[in-house]
């Protein structure tokens, strides 16, 4: 019996001993520059990203908003760190990881949207954070999104139910990585899609009236960050961007919740710019469903924006 327990102990150290090896090895993967797709959390947690103005939000802004733009207009480096899918419960958790290596933006152009105070679903882009659960503020944001807590004593788990991203950190290690189509320049991805007739089908099929989502602690988060950012002089722009205005049609308490948008940038000193009206929305061929502009889109969207940031800038409204 001694000896079978010492022989089953051994054995389960060298399972653990292999399994720390291959976390090790897929996580360097992820983290040597390899894969486009990791390269703004890469940027982040390497501390080479170091903005004055902070692009922040989910698809809506890293399709949309142009960094280069902005930066020709208002004489910045601006840097966008938006990622696909996600609520401001992540995006907060996000933005404390730039902070935490970067240093403090001069200004922060917030995308905000219907979905901006609701929860991140938890199978959305998961695999991303898995290489930087190390850092807390993403380990904290990571337990909200299913990803289990005994992962911060035993690192290597994080890795099970995704051996797709095993092998890809793997190849990546051994200077064989995967071919990736993820492409952006300063975090800034447009996309060249035509109108997505079946998307939008299906959407207006499952939300025939859209309602705003709210979860009462992101929304706590989201004072807390304005407030924090208030406090730090960092200059907060709100930006509502462009949505198809047949879209806008559907979504049931708008104009109130648009006006506590407004009450929010009163509050904390921060700025609103609204652009759901602004005559690109009539224009279908700019987008490709209801709220994604195209390339072509997003390209006159970062200009008009641009120009009411010079102008804020030329009023001494910005930093």
């Amino acid at each position: 019996m001694k000896k079978f327990l010492l022989d089953f102990i051994g054995f389960l150290a060298i399972c653990i001993i292999v399994l720390i090896a291959v976390s090790f090895v897929t996580e360097r993967g992820f983290k040597n520059g390899n894969y486009p797709r990791y390269s703004v959390l890469n940027g982040m947690e390497n501390g080479t990203i170091n903005t004055d103005v902070l692009i922040q939000g989910n698809s809506h802004a890293r399709v949309q908003i142009d960094p280069f733009v902005i930066d020709s207009a208002i004489g910045s480096n601006s840097f966008n760190i938006g990622s696909d899918g996600i609520c401001f419960d992540v995006q907060y958790a996000r933005y404390l990881f730039y902070a935490r290596y970067n240093r403090k933006p001069k200004m922060i152009i917030q995308v905000v949207d219907y979905v901006f105070f609701g929860i991140s679903s938890a199978q959305y882009n998961r695999e991303q954070y898995l290489p930087f659960l190390s850092n807390p503020d993403l380990f904290q944001m990571a337990t909200r999104i299913d990803i289990p807590f005994y992962t911060k004593y035993f690192p290597f788990l994080k890795w099970q139910g995704e051996p797709n991203a095993v092998v890809a950190g793997i190849r990546s290690s051994l200077g064989k990585p995967e071919a990736d189509d993820f492409k952006v320049n300063k975090g800034f991805g447009p996309n060249d899609y035509a109108w997505q007739t079946d998307v939008v089908a299906s959407f207006r099929q499952k939300y025939p009236r859209y309602i705003p989502d709210f979860d009462p602690f992101v929304f706590h988060q989201f004072e807390t960050y304005l407030q924090s950012c208030k406090n730090d002089s960092i200059r907060m722009v709100m930006v509502l961007p462009p949505e198809y205005t047949p879209f806008q049609k559907t979504v049931l308490l708008r104009e109130g919740y648009l006006d506590m948008l407004r009450e929010l940038a009163a509050k904390y000193n921060a700025i609103f710019l609204d652009f759901s009206k602004d005559p690109l929305c009539n224009h279908k061929e700019y987008f490709y469903n209801y709220t994604h502009l195209n390339r072509e889109g997003a390209r006159l969207f970062s200009e008009r924006l641009a120009m009411q940031l010079k102008a804020l800038k030329t009023a001494g409204l910005l930093y």
